[in-house]
């Protein structure tokens, strides 16, 4: 091994540069090999650390703890996988405000040697220099978004029911698209989730610009607040919850909230609670890896929901 390195936080940036440079070499052995400072390990003839031997635990335990710094503080993603005992680096993920801007861009960008046609990608386009960056986007929430911007009507078949509206805003959560828009036949705003839009008849464009106006009063991020913790009914209450060090990018994406505090395998997340049955659910599916500390009040509801699925047999 290479001298130890100054901080954790250096090797970890030199994880990340491992990462990006030799992203097909993500074993436990290649890393602890590459990047300084992990301790030492016995290896067998090919450079492999054989597994339960001198070593093996601090490193595996030390790529761990790295790998979970590098989705918490830099949002590099990493799962392992293992059949192939690899780390795989997942795609990227994006803010609500990212993912607009994407939207916006698939409508208004054009790419030098992109087929709009048959491809909705962004930066499909590429150089000897780059590397190939692609952002897939969901043709229907393109169409979307097209009229959104010319402001022209739309009509489409939903669930069987055709439907004619004003496109509003388009929004998105866990890789399902939205569309908000004023519904004709009842002259109200509704929320469509794209994917159900049926695919005959197919989905047509007024062909009359500015067909109507974006009201005064419309509030975009509030007519897409799709996740249920955000426009939550109940009584709003600061929950805390201590966190496996591996699982809190996934905690975070799925829950959001702040890390308060950490330790060597833990952190401690606080989430502003306000729809309690979806954070129940949500909660309990990270099994041992979340376990929620206090306030006791919001324990005790998650304690008695439990209580009553096992007593009723559920699960």
């Amino acid at each position: 091994m290479g001298e130890l390195v100054g901080s954790p936080t250096e090797r970890v940036l030199r994880l990340a540069a491992f990462v990006d440079e030799r992203r097909d070499e993500l074993t436990l052995s290649r890393i602890t090999a590459a990047v300084p400072g992990y301790p030492e390990c016995d290896r067998d003839h090919a450079g492999d650390i054989v597994k339960g031997a001198r070593g093996w635990e601090a490193a595996r335990r030390a790529v761990r703890r790295d790998v979970a710094d590098l989705e918490a503080f830099f949002g590099i993603a990493l799962t392992y996988d293992e059949a192939t005992h690899r780390y795989q680096l997942e795609p990227s993920f994006f803010t609500p405000g990212e993912r607009a801007a994407l939207i916006s861009a698939c409508a208004i960008v054009d790419v030098q040697g992109v087929d709009r046609e048959s491809s909705d990608a962004i930066g499909a386009a590429v150089d000897a220099s780059s590397y190939d960056a692609i952002v897939w986007i969901d043709r229907r929430a393109s169409m979307f978004q097209t009229a959104r911007l010319e402001r022209r009507r739309v009509q489409f078949s939903y669930r069987g029911r055709r439907r004619t509206i004003d496109p509003l805003a388009i929004g998105s959560r866990r890789n399902l698209w939205y569309v908000v828009g004023r519904d004709h036949d009842v002259d109200a705003l509704r929320l469509f989730r794209l994917d159900r839009v049926d695919a005959e008849p197919p989905i047509e464009l007024g062909a009359n610009r500015d067909a109507f106006e974006l009201p005064d009063d419309f509030d975009a991020p509030s007519a897409l607040r799709l996740d249920p913790n955000d426009w939550g009914p109940d009584q709003p209450v600061e929950a805390t919850i201590r966190v496996a060090r591996h699982r809190v990018g996934a905690f975070q994406r799925d829950l959001g909230g702040v890390v308060i505090e950490h330790d060597v395998d833990h952190v401690v997340v606080a989430v502003t609670v306000r729809h309690r049955t979806s954070f129940r659910v949500r909660v309990t599916a990270f099994g041992d890896d979340a376990k929620l500390i206090g306030p006791a009040e919001l324990v005790d509801d998650v304690v008695n929901w439990l209580r009553a699925m096992v007593e009723a047999g559920v699960g």
